[in-house]
């Protein structure tokens, strides 16, 4: 794990670096095999028609083992039978997670529709080769509900919050008890 700066248009972002080891991977991989198994004659949602469905479930995979690693809280290995999590990747207390991940650098927080929002706070983070994992930070719903953007990326609009607009992710990594700190859905855009 490491912390560094990165400057991308003129915006320092202050980025927690994980890199997951041999069996993390493999985890991730259990985990992208049974959401694929389970999602296996349900169309998918997926936009990227140059990835298949597995590999975004392994990126999305890698993502969360890397903020649950850092955060050292449980990774939600849980899947529905649809073969998704609900948009709930983890929970601190009685506060749900969602976990963001991309491929294009910076990661925005990127939602289709405002009530795929569904966990308190998303967590942007960009998936690399080989296990390395940028987390550049997050936003409460309530927060990203009062500033999105719309953007049409060529495949429809969507609602974004750029990763300038994130609060730093090492206020959280101290924990539960930091976490029980942070207002949620009393917070102010």
């Amino acid at each position: 794990m490491a912390t560094s700066s990165k400057s991308f248009e003129h915006y320092d972002y202050d980025i927690t670096t994980v890199i997951l080891n041999t069996r993390e991977l493999a985890f991730a991989r259990h985990i992208a095999d049974r959401r694929n198994d389970k999602a296996e004659g349900v169309k998918s949602a997926r936009i990227a028609s140059d990835r298949t469905d597995y590999s975004i479930h392994l990126q999305g995979a890698e993502a969360e083992i890397a903020v649950f690693k850092q955060l050292n809280w449980p990774v939600d290995i849980s899947v529905n039978k649809h073969g998704g999590d609900d948009g709930i990747d983890g929970w601190c207390g009685n506060h749900s997670v969602q976990v963001k991940s991309s491929r294009h650098c910076p990661p925005s927080i990127i939602f289709n529709y405002a009530g795929d929002f569904r966990a308190d706070v998303a967590i942007a983070c960009l998936v690399r080769p080989k296990g390395h994992i940028d987390i550049y930070g997050y936003i409460t719903r309530q927060r990203f509900m009062g500033m999105f953007v719309v953007r049409d990326y060529g495949y429809g609009t969507r609602l974004v919050v750029e990763p300038k607009h994130l609060k730093p992710f090492s206020d959280l990594n101290t924990g539960v008890d930091k976490m029980a700190t942070i207002t949620f859905r009393s917070e102010t855009p």
